[in-house]
């Protein structure tokens, strides 16, 4: 078992306990370097190690034996399936619609998967220039245009949190707004849009979609969240990054850093 210290400053006390669980490889790089480059840094390890398949995992999120297992079978099913993943049951929200015991989708969250380590080098790992949001949908999408599947097991559920979602009411309808921090806002707006430019010819359904829901957001932003100046700073800041073409990491000092 690995675990990747992506925190800008580790706590010592935290560190020093998971150091000494035995099954536990402690890794970091000193600072935040982002979902694709921690998980890039994991499965180059795994793989030199001579491991085929590396689940990945948030640190609240666990299975059992039973789930697992079930995972790995059908992981070892097809030779181009590069990603197994549970239901995600998302705090405060609507629970997926799904159709049998397994089904191909197109994209998935990166917490509870199944990721085939062969897949992953041959599609050149995660894209590190992203940082984080939209790092696991582009790998997703990468996989689908170079013919590999991304495979849901229905059964297995595992809980997992999407910023502060809360509900609330807008007339007649119940709305949930995320609660992102604005320096999320700026990565979201940056690298969906992004992964339109890059991938929109050849999933165009499933981008529009996603711009419904991002506009929608954006709404309840307005609407019901806090610091909306901030925020709304943050999406207009995401539009020129990506007019520019520019993917540097956003600096910490900038107040906007956090959850």
């Amino acid at each position: 078992m690995y675990a990747f210290d992506n925190s800008p400053k580790s706590k010592n006390d935290y560190v020093e306990e998971l150091k000494r669980v035995k099954k536990i490889e402690y890794a970091t790089l000193g600072r935040n370097v982002g979902i694709a480059k921690a998980l890039n840094e994991i499965a180059k390890i795994a793989l030199l190690k001579g491991y085929q398949y590396l689940l990945t995992m948030d640190q609240d999120s666990y299975f059992t034996v039973p789930n697992l297992v079930h995972m790995i079978s059908l992981a070892m099913s097809d030779s181009r399936i590069g990603i197994v993943s549970p239901v995600h049951l998302v705090k405060n929200d609507l629970p997926e619609k799904v159709h049998g015991d397994s089904e191909e989708i197109l994209t998935t969250m990166t917490s509870g998967n199944l990721l085939n380590l062969e897949v992953w080098n041959n599609l050149g790992g995660f894209d590190e220039k992203l940082f984080i949001d939209y790092v696991d949908h582009e790998y997703c999408l990468r996989m689908k245009k170079n013919g590999y599947k991304v495979v849901r097991a229905n059964r297995i559920t595992l809980e997992h949190t999407v910023g502060e979602l809360k509900p609330r009411k807008f007339l007649f309808w119940t709305v949930r707004p995320t609660n992102h921090s604005p320096f999320r806002l700026f990565y979201q707006t940056r690298n969906r849009f992004y992964l339109k430019k890059v991938y929109g010819k050849d999933f165009p359904e499933y981008f529009r979609k996603d711009s419904v829901l991002y506009w929608r957001g954006i709404v309840k932003v307005l609407l019901y969240e806090s610091q909306k100046i901030s925020k709304i700073r943050m999406v207009l800041k995401g539009f020129l990054a990506l007019w520019k073409n520019d993917f540097n990491e956003l600096s910490s000092n900038n107040g906007m850093y956090g959850e």
